[in-house]
């Protein structure tokens, strides 16, 4: 199985000090996703509910379960999915959930977000932005930015990808969309968060929304899927 490129964050060096950065891309016209990124797609199709995948993973009960498209993979439970290949089902679900706003969003009509990957990102991301785990008070952090939080490093950055360490944390923040998500006229990201854990055999897969409404705002995480 593919897996996103890592990056990390712990604040021990200075950001800016992050060399071998790689720019994103130019920013896209109008809605983009990133079809690379998404494991078993066929076809991205013009709607959700046409979307086609080809993709199996081992049921509980000795059987494949093969997913067609996205509606599939919803009428699953995870229960249903053999306990070793959790993690494929829950990146296959959070896949499905950034189609689902690629095609449900518009095309924006202003766009504040940063024109690439670099190490003044992470000067920028809010510290919210990261995988929710549990016994952490992600609306605690508030909007400060994610560089600000003490043991986070960038491990690297490329195009439309970068990995953070944060604590004993490495998550992979993929970009898998450019899209106006929630249609207010805003540009928005729509991230997949690729973690695991160092000190132990823990993993998952979230998704986050980033979103700035001005050009001097602060950038805000305006959805969430754990």
């Amino acid at each position: 199985m593919k897996v996103g490129i890592k990056y990390a964050v712990f604040l021990i060096a200075p950001i800016y000090a992050l060399t071998g950065c790689v720019a994103m891309a130019n920013k896209s016209e109008g809605k983009w996703f990133n079809q690379e990124e998404f494991i078993g797609l066929e076809d991205m199709s013009s709607s959700y509910s046409a979307l086609t995948l080809a993709y199996e993973l081992d049921g509980q009960d000795g059987e494949l379960i093969e997913f067609g498209g996205c509606k599939d993979v919803e009428d699953t439970a995870e229960a249903d999915v053999v306990q070793s290949q959790f993690p494929l089902f829950k990146k296959l679900y959070i896949n499905c959930m950034g189609a689902k706003y690629f095609h449900m969003g518009s095309v924006a009509e202003k766009d504040y977000l940063p024109d690439d990957f670099n190490p003044k990102l992470v000067n920028q991301i809010p510290a919210s932005a990261v995988p929710n785990r549990g016994g952490t008070s992600l609306e605690a952090s508030g909007n400060r930015p994610l560089a600000e939080m003490q043991g986070v490093k960038v491990v690297n950055t490329e195009d439309r990808v970068f990995t953070l360490n944060v604590e004993t944390t490495e998550v992979d923040y993929v970009l898998l969309s450019e899209v106006d998500a929630n249609n207010d006229g805003f540009q928005d990201w729509v991230l997949r968060l690729d973690w695991s854990q160092s000190d132990s055999f823990g993993e998952g897969t979230d998704l986050i929304v980033l979103t700035k409404r001005a050009k001097s705002g602060e950038m805000e995480v305006l959805i969430r899927h754990p």
